[in-house]
C-alpha cells in the first residue's frame, strides 16, 4: 500500500509538471514513464523506462522500434508494445495531415516539407508517389515500395499504375534513406528528370 501511494504521487507530481510546463524540460525516461503511466496503470514505470532506454539507446529508438521487439522488454505486454509503436506513427499521420492541407506544392519548400512528412519515423527505405494536378495540388500520395534498412526496389508499372489511377498530370516520387545519407544508392536505375530534392537528417539539401 505504501509503495502504491508513493507511486501514485510521483505520477500525479508529473502529470502536474507536464501541465504546468510542458515537455521540454523532461528527460527521455521521464518522457516514457508519463507515456507509460497510460498503458500500466499501478505499477512504478521508472525501472521499464529505463529498460527501454537501454535496450534501444534513444527515446526515438523506443518509439520507432518494432511492436515484436518492444514486448522482450521486461514489463511491457503486447498492448503496451502497441501503444509504444503507435506514437510515431501517429507524429507521421499528423505531419501528413498537417502538409496535405497546403495541397499546393508550389516550389521546393512545400514539396520537401510534404515530402519529410512522409517519411517520419520510417527505419526501412520505401519510396512515395505523389500525384498532382495541373497546379501542382496534391490528389493522392501512395507508398509504392518498401524494402529493408538500406534498401528498396520499386517497379516502373506500380508508378505508372499509380498515377493513372489518380489521373496524375505531374508526379513527385520521394525516398527516404534511414541512414542518413543523400547520395544516390549505387545501382540506381531509376533516373528522375529535374528538378530534384535532395533531403538528408529531415532537411532539404
Amino acid at each position: 500500500m505504501v509503495n502504491e501511494n508513493l507511486h501514485s504521487k510521483h505520477r500525479e507530481r508529473l502529470r502536474e509538471r507536464y501541465l504546468k510546463d510542458g515537455i521540454d524540460s523532461f528527460e527521455p525516461h521521464q518522457v516514457l514513464e508519463l507515456i507509460l503511466f497510460y498503458a500500466i496503470p499501478r505499477k512504478d514505470t521508472n525501472g521499464i523506462a529505463h529498460a527501454l532506454l537501454n535496450r534501444f539507446g534513444s527515446l526515438a529508438n523506443v518509439l520507432e522500434a518494432p511492436v515484436e521487439e518492444l514486448a522482450t522488454v521486461e514489463g511491457i505486454g503486447k498492448s503496451t508494445a502497441v501503444y509504444l509503436n503507435m506514437f510515431s506513427q501517429v507524429i507521421r499521420k499528423y505531419e501528413q495531415d498537417k502538409a496535405f492541407k497546403r495541397k499546393r506544392l508550389s516550389d521546393y519548400a512545400s514539396t520537401g516539407e510534404f515530402c519529410l512528412s512522409l517519411f517520419k519515423g520510417r527505419v526501412y527505405e520505401c519510396m512515395f508517389l505523389i500525384s498532382l494536378n495541373s497546379q501542382n495540388r496534391v490528389i493522392n500520395y501512395e507508398k509504392v515500395a518498401e524494402g529493408t534498412v538500406n534498401e528498396t526496389t520499386v517497379y516502373p508499372r506500380e508508378l505508372i499504375r499509380s498515377a493513372i489511377a489518380n489521373h496524375a498530370v505531374k508526379v513527385v516520387v520521394a525516398h527516404n534513406h534511414p541512414g542518413g545519407t543523400a547520395t544516390p544508392s549505387t545501382g540506381q536505375s531509376l533516373i528522375l528528370c529535374k528538378p530534384q530534392i535532395w533531403l538528408q537528417n529531415d532537411n532539404i539539401i
